[in-house]
């Protein structure tokens, strides 16, 4: 899942009412009350219900989109916490801590006591960002910062507001380093650089490229084309750099006799492999869209 996704799944729960008990968890308006009862409690921390829900939110929009392993990956954590001054300290310990907003960053505020409240920043211009917030209210024209409200509303506020006490970085390129790292080694046969692995990464966990398209970029690319790999070999190559492993030996002959017979070309035999199931699961490890080929 790329930040995009990410973000669109926080967007869909817009308008979401927390409830005054444990019914209607999965309906945005019904049951609606001060309760603190959600289905993000239900679906994270089912012993929690009643409480302030803000962080649960956020962790749960995480989890969604990458899973629970990921999600704390991202997060900086071992397991979620719940505690927004716990939460930013650990992007904080992990050096994942800034003041210049990004799309995707965990926005956290402070009242004068502690960070209370926290959101998932999702536009940023020049003098604003723009969060999606659980546990807030409607923003009704101010910049104020509303702890404990009842449902998931956007906000806009300038970067300039004292209550935000900064943002935390969620580590997206992180997921896909491993898989880039392979597609070097196995498909150039080589180390890539330091900044060529983070040019992908950081491009695969913006959305900008897809598993579809890092896929077009190596096997297709000049560099590889170059080193005239024989069909044997090109099959291989598929299966250690796209799937992370040895052919089985019923796949790798229906591809390499396609192949030789010449009944499928060498992009064919490529836009069946991204579009297997097998690929797309090896992307969804990796927090990437695979893309359409």
């Amino acid at each position: 899942m790329s930040i995009a996704k990410l973000i669109k799944i926080a967007t869909d729960e817009i308008g979401y009412l927390e409830k005054k008990s444990d019914k209607d968890l999965d309906s945005k308006t019904k049951n609606a009350g001060r309760g603190n009862y959600t289905k993000y409690w239900r679906d994270l921390k089912p012993s929690y219900q009643g409480q302030p829900w803000c962080q649960c939110f956020v962790n749960w929009c995480f989890y969604k989109a990458y899973g629970l392993a990921n999600a704390r990956k991202l997060l900086c954590v071992r397991n979620f916490d719940y505690y927004t001054p716990t939460c930013a300290e650990a992007f904080q310990d992990a050096g994942q801590w800034g003041q210049t907003p990004k799309v995707g960053d965990v926005v956290y505020f402070r009242n004068s006591v502690r960070i209370h409240h926290v959101g998932l920043v999702i536009a940023v211009t020049h003098d604003n960002i723009t969060t999606i917030e659980g546990n807030t209210s409607p923003q009704t024209g101010g910049e104020d910062v509303v702890a404990n409200g009842g449902g998931v509303w956007s906000k806009v506020y300038s970067k300039s507001n004292k209550a935000i006490a900064g943002y935390g970085r969620p580590k997206y390129a992180s997921l896909c380093l491993n898989f880039v790292n392979r597609l070097y080694k196995q498909v150039l046969y080589r180390a890539g650089s330091a900044e060529e692995v983070a040019w992908w990464s950081d491009r695969l966990a913006s959305g900008l490229e897809t598993g579809a398209s890092i896929a077009k970029g190596f096997y297709l690319g000049d560099e590889y084309t170059a080193k005239n790999i024989p069909n044997r070999g090109y099959v291989y190559d598929l299966y250690r750099g796209l799937l992370g492993r040895s052919p089985d030996d019923s796949g790798y002959k229906y591809w390499l006799t396609r192949l030789d017979s010449k009944e499928m070309s060498r992009e064919d035999v490529l836009r069946g492999f991204v579009n297997s199931v097998e690929y797309a699961k090896v992307c969804e490890n990796c927090g990437i869209d695979r893309g359409a080929y």
